[in-house]
């Protein structure tokens, strides 16, 4: 009997309905036909990964698999539970897969929008120098003495700061989701866009400091 917990590399029978739900999507991109064409082994794992989230997703069914694993005495009295509310396996099979790919067509999507006008390529540096700028007023109205001390305009440095840092870090996971789903050799990873932030933060503690002192 599969272990299809295993197969899904979720932690135990306890592990929530959402976890098996993310388990399973990060697991189908990485294994889905389309990222690996030709690839059998790859093909073959898809078709245990669509069986052990079919069965996990129904809580009846995980109910009736877990009994099922655990007593084998009480099997026939779950099958028949499982086969009055569940429904077939084609029929789990196809909406598993339509799931999947409108997941798919939803980042597609959400990626040509953003990339419509100006590409991520250039809004990346266009944010970065907007932080720059922004790091440089904000340590010349610190820096400044008395009434030369601008708050309002602080808070503008500030805002500009804050809203450049988060438009870099949605493009670089929106970057990562696409390259997840359609472009598998690029090189942004959706695990990685937290280190590319905490980088980005290292970078202007860095500008910060070496700024000349008054």
């Amino acid at each position: 009997m599969l272990n299809y917990y295993d197969i899904l590399e979720v932690v135990n029978v306890n592990s929530s309905s959402d976890e098996i739900k993310k388990s399973f999507k990060r697991l189908a991109f990485k294994y889905h036909p389309d990222i690996n064409p030709g690839d059998e082994a790859a093909k073959e794992k898809m078709v245990e990964l669509i069986e052990a989230y079919d069965v996990l997703s129904n809580p009846v069914s995980r109910n009736w698999y877990n009994m099922r694993a655990g007593k084998e005495d009480i099997l026939s009295h779950f099958e028949d539970v499982y086969k009055q509310y569940s429904k077939t396996k084609a029929e789990r099979h196809e909406d598993i897969k339509q799931e999947l790919e409108a997941d798919r067509a939803e980042v597609k999507q959400a990626y040509e929008k953003a990339n419509q006008y100006v590409s991520f390529r250039l809004k990346i540096p266009l944010y970065a120098i907007l932080m720059f700028i922004a790091l440089e007023g904000m340590f010349t109205i610190v820096n400044a003495e008395g009434d030369e001390r601008n708050t309002i305009l602080l808070l503008v440095y500030v805002l500009a700061l804050a809203i450049s840092f988060i438009k870099i870090g949605n493009i670089l996971y929106l970057e990562s989701l696409y390259n997840k789903h359609f472009r598998p050799e690029g090189k942004i990873r959706e695990e990685n866009v937290p280190y590319y932030m905490l980088y980005i933060l290292i970078i202007c503690m860095i500008i910060l400091y070496f700024q000349p002192r008054p």
